[in-house]
């Protein structure tokens, strides 16, 4: 399976880190995106303070403890942190399986800014946001 652009930056911080190309196990289909050497890393990107996880990650990671290598949405390392500290340095949202579906929205670049900027004076994701907007305005169709 193919990396993503921040999947791709963290494969190659742990190429920097020293580990080996034939060391790394890489999946999108498991709890952790990777495996080096018998470590556990998972890679997030932060959106609007927010760091997610699905309610399954979060069982799971509060017993495995992988590292969470925290990404900004310019795909840039903004922390290098053990899952039992994430919430020490960012929020977490909890994700519950089956009641989300991911869905892609094209936005213009001047509007997705405003809804950034806004997700932050508001202190929610981004996702969230959108969600609450989607909400009212669906209401208001009624």
């Amino acid at each position: 399976m193919k990396m993503n652009e921040v999947e791709q930056k963290a494969f190659e911080l742990l190429l920097k880190k020293g580990y080996r190309e034939e060391d790394i196990d890489f999946s999108q289909r498991r709890s952790v995106d990777f495996i080096a050497a018998g470590k556990l890393y998972e890679v997030k990107v932060v959106h609007g303070g927010y760091v997610q996880f699905t309610q399954k990650q979060y069982n799971e990671f509060k017993s495995t403890n992988p590292t969470i290598l925290v990404f900004n949405e310019d795909g840039q390392l903004q922390a290098e942190v053990p899952f039992k500290e994430i919430e020490g340095l960012f929020k977490v949202q909890k994700i519950e399986k089956g009641t989300m579906e991911r869905v892609t929205v094209l936005l213009e670049r001047e509007d997705l800014k405003k809804l950034e900027d806004l997700s932050r004076e508001k202190g929610i994701s981004l996702s969230a946001l959108i969600r609450m907007v989607v909400k009212e305005w669906l209401r208001n169709l009624k």
